[in-house]
């Protein structure tokens, strides 16, 4: 049976592939919505033109969009978890408040007028979740952890920068996972002079 640490670390990596498989969801809606100007444009000039291979090309990316969405709060329950268990094991790194807010900003980026206020929580509350996830990167000594941490809060402003971030904390804390003692015992924390792990 593993330890509640064991499960919180556990939580927080399925919450990493979580937003690693919406990220990609996104990215492919993203594309296709590129790739369907040119006939949104000649439609202006045409209504009539409009084919059944957009419409269903539009129908494809409105549920890659809502799949993302999907992914993107299964997620956010994941991470929230993992840091409150975390939190229970006495290792407060934060992260809940930074789950609470990108929760409700996805929630009101979807309504029109308040989008903005949506899209202003998203930013804080990835910050926060970045700084959260650097902080458990520092109290195990995985690198990878901690730089995908800081990714994750640089991501908040840079689009698909904190993509790579949740890949960079998905490695590091399987390596760490892996690398748990009997009893599900973590390694000890960084040392002076220590070199992470990578």
């Amino acid at each position: 049976m593993s330890s509640p640490e064991v499960k919180a670390l556990q939580d927080l990596r399925s919450g990493s592939l979580y937003a690693i498989i919406a990220d990609i969801l996104l990215g492919i809606a993203i594309i296709l919505s590129f790739a369907l100007l040119p006939i949104i444009l000649s439609s202006l000039t045409s209504p009539y033109s409009l084919s059944s291979a957009y419409i269903g090309s539009l129908a494809g990316v409105t549920i890659l969009e809502i799949i993302a969405l999907v992914f993107t709060i299964l997620s956010v329950l994941r991470l929230r978890s993992g840091f409150r268990g975390l939190e229970a094991t006495g290792k407060d790194v934060g992260g809940v408040t930074g789950t609470t807010l990108w929760i409700i900003g996805v929630i009101l980026a979807i309504i029109p007028l308040i989008d903005i206020i949506g899209a202003i929580l998203i930013i804080i509350g990835l910050i926060l979740i970045g700084l959260a996830v650097r902080r458990v990167g520092q109290i195990y000594n995985v690198g990878n952890i901690r730089n995908g941490g800081i990714l994750i809060a640089i991501g908040s402003v840079i689009p698909f920068v904190a993509f790579i971030g949740f890949i960079l904390t998905y490695m590091g804390l399987g390596k760490l996972l892996n690398t748990m003692g009997p009893g599900g015992q973590p390694p000890s924390g960084p040392s002076q002079g220590a070199t992470p792990t990578q």
